[in-house]
């Protein structure tokens, strides 16, 4: 039976490098649908699932996902994201990879079990986080303030409880360092 490791932290603490290592080393990755404009160095369907609001809108009135997310961005739009029932099969031999926020850790403990949805939180001080979030590409103003919404977001929504519920806490200075501390504890049956 698969297990669902779900990586959590803050924006800009590189949840989504581990989440490649991992993949590369084998794990299933989860990967979510969402309404928000595809960028330019994602693909469709290895990044997401990019669906239009009309079809995820459509989806979630039909109970299709096992956790949803809605943010509003700066600039007025409404980005919605969701793993779909049909993305995980935890009677298959496969463990998954994820990359989830507080809640969408919650949601996904409630529906496949604690036991079955380990949590690897993901941290590092909010100078490195924010060097690393304007390093990522060309930031306008337009983007810094996002920069800004998504660190106030993350002081909200990644509380003492969501990080306790984790299995492991990682100060992630090192990615390679981090990824050998999570295949051990994993390899350890954390």
């Amino acid at each position: 039976m698969g297990k669902i490791i779900s990586i959590l932290g803050k924006s800009s603490t590189g949840k989504d490098s581990l989440l490649n290592l991992m993949v590369e080393k084998g794990y299933k990755r989860v990967i979510s649908y969402t309404s928000r404009e595809r960028r330019s160095n994602e693909v469709n369907h290895r990044d997401y699932h990019f669906v239009t609001k009309e079809t995820m809108l459509k989806m979630i009135k039909n109970d299709e996902f096992v956790e949803t997310r809605t943010y509003h961005v700066v600039g007025g739009e409404t980005w919605y994201y969701g793993i779909n029932k049909n993305e995980i099969d935890l009677n298959s031999k496969d463990n998954y990879i994820s990359v989830v926020d507080g809640d969408g850790f919650k949601e996904l403990r409630d529906y496949y079990g604690n036991s079955n949805v380990l949590g690897i939180y993901l941290w590092i001080n909010n100078r490195e986080r924010l060097l690393r979030a304007l390093n990522r590409c060309d930031v306008d103003d337009k983007g810094v303030l996002e920069i800004i919404r998504r660190f106030q977001d993350d002081d909200i929504k990644f509380t003492k409880e969501v990080v306790d519920n984790c299995i492991l806490k990682i100060n992630n200075i090192n990615l390679s360092e981090t990824f050998d501390v999570v295949i051990r504890n994993i390899k350890n049956g954390v």
